[in-house]
């Protein structure tokens, strides 16, 4: 069930990264299950945005990372968005949208938009046409088809 909606207190915005102990390699459900548990551990402080991980890192397929996003929106009372922390740039596009077609407010870009620019021959260049292009792409894909919070 949802939590009520942060107190008016509580300005700014919370993020987790969660992470198991180390060992054996996890099948994708459980790094989504951190992710929500993290999220409804962590949002008891009242921010009024939360920035969450990919549930499963991107190593789920769409409908999965949907459904896993669907269950952190009914756990916590406050859009939220995802960082591209630990998923793989080339998968984080397609992850994103799907998380966002769970209830994610949206996406905070990251490494995963300007990592390969870092290596161009000239990175600024990169920076200003590639991973421009990229992010303008991924914002067009999320405003266009993917479900907003409180949108019917």
């Amino acid at each position: 069930s949802r939590r009520p909606p942060p107190g008016p207190g509580g300005r700014g915005c919370g993020e987790g990264i969660a992470r198991p102990h180390p060992g054996p390699p996890l099948p994708p459900a459980r790094p989504a299950e951190l992710v929500v548990q993290a999220a409804v551990e962590l949002t008891d402080a009242g921010p009024h945005l939360y920035k969450a991980e990919v549930p499963s890192l991107g190593l789920a397929d769409d409908e999965e990372i949907s459904a896993a996003a669907g269950r952190l929106t009914e756990a916590i009372a406050m859009p939220w968005v995802v960082l591209s922390n630990g998923v793989r740039p080339e998968r984080f596009d397609d992850a994103a949208v799907a998380a966002a077609r769970g209830g994610a407010s949206g996406f905070l870009a990251g490494r995963a938009i300007w990592l390969e620019s870092i290596a161009a021959e000239d990175p600024r260049t990169d920076l200003e046409t590639v991973a421009a292009a990229r992010l303008a792409a991924l914002a067009e894909r999320i405003d266009g088809g993917a479900r907003a919070r409180g949108a019917a």
